[in-house]
């Protein structure tokens, strides 16, 4: 028996049509390649037909953990007055990483001393120390943020 690449010469479907996935063919830099692209957790059939011939594939798309969430700055010296921006890095367990700043829910312990925003952004009040927690997904992490009296003033 011989063998011949027929990718071309075949239509492919998905069976539900539920935006789980999406079929990405003939792509500039690869023609002749079918591409599924994973759109939201699910699963879907892929049917392939040629001719008479049918055969089917299912696509399982699973969502991805969060393994980690890292807040930067981790520690901060700032001024009475300054602001700082912090952020927030999601890593999965797929590899990827995300920016969380929005998504997450920002707190300070001593809002006397600094207030954060639901951004990640940072005002700081009064001198003394707060300790800044991000949170999201189940996960969290802390920066320690240290405000002093501006250079040249003195407390009384």
């Amino acid at each position: 028996g011989t063998t011949s690449n027929v990718t071309t010469e075949v239509t492919y479907t998905l069976k539900n049509e539920s935006g789980i996935v999406d079929l990405l063919f003939n792509s500039p830099d690869y023609p002749d390649f079918l591409f599924v692209l994973a759109v939201t957790p699910g699963q879907d059939t892929i049917i392939a037909t040629l001719g008479d011939l049918t055969s089917t594939g299912t696509v399982v798309v699973n969502e991805s953990q969060l393994l980690n969430l890292t807040v930067s700055p981790q520690s901060e010296d700032l001024p009475v007055g300054a602001q700082e921006q912090f952020t927030a890095e999601g890593e999965y367990d797929d590899g990827h990483t995300q920016d969380l700043t929005e998504e997450s829910t920002w707190s300070s312990s001593n809002t006397s001393v600094a207030t954060i925003s639901e951004n990640g952004l940072l005002n700081a009040l009064a001198a003394g120390t707060s300790t800044i927690t991000v949170s999201f997904g189940g996960q969290s992490d802390t920066a320690n943020v240290t405000v002093r009296d501006p250079e040249g003033v003195i407390a009384i």
